[in-house]
């Protein structure tokens, strides 16, 4: 996978000794990942996890802590969609086994750690992870119930302002928040379509509800913004640009 697709996904680090978290640290940025948090013990690494859950836990087995590195993967797994690759100095078949009981994508020791071993191995958990992601999103009775690594999203259809394409998942914004969901843009528009969604543009699809304003050749459309959750004002576009293969189609279902 390329350096610039790397950027889409997300990687926790879990490692209590400086030296070693640091040399991971150095390879995750180098690759082109983004780091979202780095954890000396089980209550960092959930409290990173809350704040921005990861695609993948790079997770030390033997912690300075109450709880280890497996316990770390139990709870992530718990709370979503996650693959977890284990990072230890032991190899005894006591550690092997407690490692293996949480089925995690990967489990390398840490001499043999370099920048392209590490490399293969995350992206292997990504596609084992890509492929649990399927489309398991669905519409029923005005809400979007939007699968992302484990977890649904409830999502208000009459409160989505636009969907926006983010390599190989999208953004959803609505007048409540806004949801980074790990699915194609194409899947979730497809489910949203009988629900007022129209696709404007390769990257953009759009609610025709939300619409207060467009020029006369449909090449924009602006978007009402009174009500939204001012968190989710300050990321939004509130002109979205219509492709001109999308004109006509977007004139017809507003009825013009």
């Amino acid at each position: 996978m390329a350096k610039e697709e790397n950027r889409h996904y997300k990687i926790l680090i879990v490692e209590d000794e400086e030296s070693p978290r640091d040399y991971l640290k150095t390879i995750v940025e180098n690759l082109g990942f983004q780091l979202v948090g780095l954890a000396k013990s089980y209550d960092e690494a959930i409290a990173c996890a809350q704040q921005n859950f990861p695609d993948i836990a790079l997770c030390d087995i033997k912690l300075y802590d109450y709880k280890d590195g497996v316990d770390v993967a139990h709870t992530l797994k718990s709370m979503g969609e996650v693959s977890v690759i284990f990072l230890t100095a032991f190899s005894d078949l006591q550690t092997r086994e407690k490692a293996l009981a949480v089925n995690p994508a990967s489990y390398l020791l840490k001499d043999q750690i370099n920048d392209v071993i590490l490399d293969i191995h995350l992206q292997i958990a990504l596609k084992n992870l890509t492929e649990k992601s399927s489309s398991e999103s669905k519409v029923s009775n005005g809400k979007l119930f939007a699968w992302d690594r484990g977890v649904y999203h409830i999502i208000e259809t009459k409160d989505i302002l636009y969907v926006q394409a983010n390599n190989t998942s999208c953004l959803i914004y609505s007048r409540k928040n806004i949801y980074d969901v790990n699915q194609k843009f194409g899947e979730i528009v497809t489910h949203l379509q009988t629900n007022g969604i129209q696709q404007v543009g390769k990257s953009y699809a759009i609610n025709l509800d939300n619409i207060i304003a467009f020029d006369k050749g449909f090449t924009y459309v602006e978007i009402d913004l009174e009500g939204i959750n001012d968190k989710v004002k300050s990321n939004i576009q509130r002109v979205i640009n219509v492709s001109k293969s999308y004109r006509s189609d977007l004139k017809s279902k507003m009825l013009i």
